[in-house]
């Protein structure tokens, strides 16, 4: 799932949020992203600068609570990102949540693994 990756809205520290495909480099250790339809990796974040995962949005722009979003949250950064699964609300809410548990098993051995 982490691996072969996801499109999501990424709310990044500046600007507006953006549609981002996002998924794990082979070796587990960053989070890639790239532009709908495009091939070029846009960016990377290592994984290890967080350490654990936020159900809704974490920050100060005062988003729609009730929105599918999960935030990775470290002691420097945070990534809100927020899942788009058409018009369920359900659906939205359960991948939500099976992302966030991804992300959250993955930091755990991230973090918990020799520096």
């Amino acid at each position: 799932m982490l691996i072969g990756g996801n499109m999501f809205i990424k709310h990044g520290r500046r600007g507006k949020p953006q549609a981002r495909w996002l998924w794990l480099s082979t070796d587990r250790q960053s989070l890639l992203w790239r532009r709908n339809g495009d091939l070029k990796v846009r960016g990377a974040l290592p994984l290890k600068q967080f350490t654990w995962v936020q159900l809704g949005f974490n920050g100060k722009f005062g988003e729609d609570a009730d929105a599918a979003f999960f935030c990775l949250v470290g002691p420097d950064r945070r990534l809100n990102l927020q899942i788009d699964a058409g018009n369920s609300w359900g659906l939205c809410l359960r991948a939500r949540d099976g992302w966030a548990r991804a992300f959250a098993h993955l930091l755990g051995a991230i973090n918990s693994g020799p520096s």
